[in-house]
């Protein structure tokens, strides 16, 4: 809870506004959300819900934190991993032109809810390190120099 004590009220609005993206804009695209602009062509199941949202939770919160140190490189892998563990494998257009749809539903369908929850895993490593950099700076100035 000190994390919302040392947050500003433009990021306390960026989380909010990113995370509530997140969840319309993929949802739609990745075909979670039932709608009239796209169809899915494997069914959703629970595990897929049980990675999207706290994905989109956790980049939300990422995204919405103001960076004040270097960037993680695990956070653009935990989103992608994560982002594959629960969009549609056949239905991305980068993955079937590499691959085929037979190797991705011979191969990756399998393993697409574990790719996901070790996303999710690098993703929420890389929110923890940016929250614990954002906290030990903000202590740091309150506290009075000698």
């Amino acid at each position: 809870m000190l994390l919302f004590k040392v947050l500003t009220k433009k990021e306390k609005l960026n989380i909010f506004l990113y995370t509530f993206s997140i969840l319309i804009f993929f949802g739609i695209l990745t075909g979670v959300w039932d709608s009239p602009f796209f169809a899915r062509k494997i069914p959703t199941t629970t595990v897929d819900y049980y990675i999207f949202v706290p994905y989109a939770l956790v980049a939300g919160l990422y995204l919405g934190i103001a960076n004040t140190q270097c960037k993680i490189r695990g956070s653009g892998i935990g989103g992608l991993l994560g982002a594959l563990g629960f969009a549609c494998p056949t239905c991305n257009i980068l993955l079937v032109s590499l691959f085929g749809n037979a190797a991705i539903l011979a191969y990756f369908e399998p393993y697409r809810h574990l790719i996901g929850f070790i996303g999710l895993i690098i993703l929420t490593y890389a929110l923890h390190v940016k929250i614990k950099g954002r906290i030990n700076n903000s202590t740091h100035e309150k506290t009075p120099t000698n």
